[in-house]
């Protein structure tokens, strides 16, 4: 098939992304296929050296390794499903920008959280993982405290609030965690499919890893328990809590951990300093 990369990005582009995600990738491929020549390049005439040079062209422009992975991960989805669709025999097998440092990212962003939502659409196989990253966000329970919800482990009180009771937490005490009204759809949506996410951890683990590669630039920093840290930030950042208060919706015992897990945002620093 005669056809460029851009031309086929574009045709096959509701196979590829939905959501958020479709038009920030298309944003992507647009720039790419405007490199040099390769908006008449065949799909079929790509090089690893061709990547590269184009990596080497976004890091002279100022962006930065992690960003740049981002493109590739965009570059390389689309050149896999051309092989699955056998436009092409082989992908072009290219080499990712070193990402210095390897402390973990200290929250997810909202566009992020977005994009990996939207990553595991409702046609997704394993779309009950955006299930899981919404109560993450949203409650700041662990993935092995999540696999305890059930019927029996979640109560309304008086007052109409919902809470789930987790017998067995990290720290080796019982706690209560306050439900809002996301989390609650996402724990009921789950309840409708299978219970085989409960299990399967090989699978979850294999699904978490191709949405880092292909919305997060395959940085391993970012982990399911980042989701943890967004939320102890966003608690404290956008809701102005106390740390007790975050440490209590974490369970944490002491606050010295719990201070590790609130970073300010950017923005946070804005707000504060325009009120001077």
């Amino acid at each position: 098939m005669s056809i460029t990369f851009g031309a086929f990005a574009h045709f096959e582009a509701e196979r590829l992304w939905h959501g958020v995600h479709l038009r920030t990738s298309l944003s992507k491929v647009d720039r790419f296929a405007a490199f040099e020549d390769y908006s008449s390049r065949l799909i079929t005439d790509y090089l690893p050296s061709h990547i590269h040079s184009y990596f080497e062209h976004l890091i002279a422009k100022g962006l930065k390794p992690n960003t740049v992975n981002h493109h590739g991960a965009m570059i390389g989805k689309v050149f896999k499903h051309a092989a699955r669709e056998e436009v092409i025999r082989h992908v072009p097998r290219f080499t990712w920008m070193t990402v210095e440092g390897t402390a973990r990212p200290l929250y997810y962003t909202r566009e992020q959280l977005d994009a990996m939502e939207a990553y595991f659409h409702d046609e997704h196989p394993q779309a009950y993982m955006r299930h899981l990253i919404i109560i993450g966000y949203n409650t700041g329970m662990r993935r092995g405290e999540m696999m305890q919800i059930n019927r029996k482990t979640l109560h309304r009180d008086e007052h109409g609030h919902q809470w789930v009771y987790l017998e067995k937490t990290k720290n080796g005490s019982d706690r209560y965690v306050p439900i809002n009204v996301k989390a609650l759809s996402s724990i009921r949506a789950l309840w409708q499919q299978s219970p085989d996410y409960m299990f399967a951890h090989d699978r979850f683990y294999n699904a978490w890893g191709d949405m880092r590669r292909r919305v997060l630039g395959n940085d391993k920093r970012y982990t399911f328990h980042t989701l943890r840290h967004t939320c102890a930030t966003n608690l404290a950042n956008d809701l102005n809590a106390q740390t007790e208060v975050v440490g209590a919706v974490l369970g944490h015992k002491c606050l010295t951990t719990t201070r590790k897990y609130i970073k300010v945002k950017p923005m946070k620093l804005q707000e504060i300093m325009g009120r001077l």
